[in-house]
């Protein structure tokens, strides 16, 4: 890609061309170029092509080549430099490629059986098998949905809560819900749904066997927004927080759970730049918090 070619992919409709663009002109642009790059950086929406812009309008003003945020990066920087963003990258990559592979063998595979069995085909096992790989095939493309760069936008948070409970079919005899007042925060909509909603999924599952509902409250404040989950649940036992966050840790393998969810969340607030906090309660079942920055 020429310089000619980086500036005209800064105003490309897919974000992937204009972030190729906007790395190319790290070292192709000039000074001359920096207007037209201030202008596609008031106008980008994409996390990973404002970082590359902001980058190469450093360089072309100071002559350096790096933006000193911090001195040292904290843990969950997502971000198209660092071992996060690279992490990132390669996780969005390898779910797809997995997927692209798979899912033509499991249709195949169901197809297939259809056929060789027949009627007896929905009470057989094959069937039980075929549908359980489909629920990972899901679950393995949420956790891709997760690792993309933000589209930042300000929206109503208790108007997101509200939908995503309501949308999961959980009413106020399973989660009770904290406010109605609205909640206008900054972040990527899409991605706090899918964090939230395996958070609340796991936490309902948890407190099946309670008499109480999971409460669910939410905010802002000068730094970060925030949702907080609290189940009535077992709990988890204290060294067992850090081992929840691992792909594949699950406490209810007979339910059919590939223990994905916690991953799927704490993935989608890490590109934004976020966390995800869990421990146990005092008295019994567990609080998770998820907040990212404004």
């Amino acid at each position: 890609m020429n310089r000619q070619e980086a500036l005209a992919a800064l105003v490309d409709a897919s974000p992937t061309t204009r972030v190729r663009g906007a790395r190319a002109l790290l070292d192709l642009g000039q000074i001359e170029d920096l207007a037209a790059i201030r202008a596609a950086r008031d106008i980008e929406q994409d996390t990973w092509t404002q970082r590359a812009l902001d980058r190469t309008i450093v360089r072309l003003t100071t002559g350096a080549r790096t933006i000193p945020v911090w001195t040292t990066p904290p843990d969950n920087m997502a971000g198209e430099d660092g071992i996060p963003g690279v992490r990132a990258q390669a996780l969005q990559l390898a779910t797809k490629r997995v997927l692209h592979e798979v899912r033509p063998l499991v249709q195949s595979i169901d197809r297939a059986a259809r056929l060789d069995l027949q009627s007896g085909y929905e009470a057989s096992a094959t069937h039980t098998a075929v549908r359980r790989l489909g629920s990972l095939m899901r679950a393995l493309q949420s956790l891709g949905e997760a690792a993309e760069a933000p589209r930042r936008a300000e929206f109503d948070l208790t108007e997101l809560v509200t939908s995503q409970v309501r949308a999961e079919g959980f009413g106020p005899a399973l989660v009770l819900l904290a406010r109605t007042d609205p909640v206008l925060v900054s972040g990527d909509p899409a991605l706090v749904s899918l964090a939230l909603a395996n958070i609340i999924r796991n936490a309902v599952e948890a407190s099946s066997d309670s008499a109480g509902p999971t409460v669910v409250n939410w905010g802002v404040n000068q730094s970060n927004a925030w949702i907080a989950v609290l189940d009535e649940g077992e709990g988890l036992p204290v060294d067992g927080v850090t081992a929840a966050f691992e792909v594949g840790t699950t406490s209810r393998n007979s339910s059919g759970h590939f223990g994905l969810g916690l991953p799927i969340a704490n993935q989608a607030m890490n590109s934004l730049g976020g966390l995800i906090t869990v421990r146990p309660r005092k008295s019994r079942g567990t609080a998770a918090e998820m907040k990212w920055p404004q």
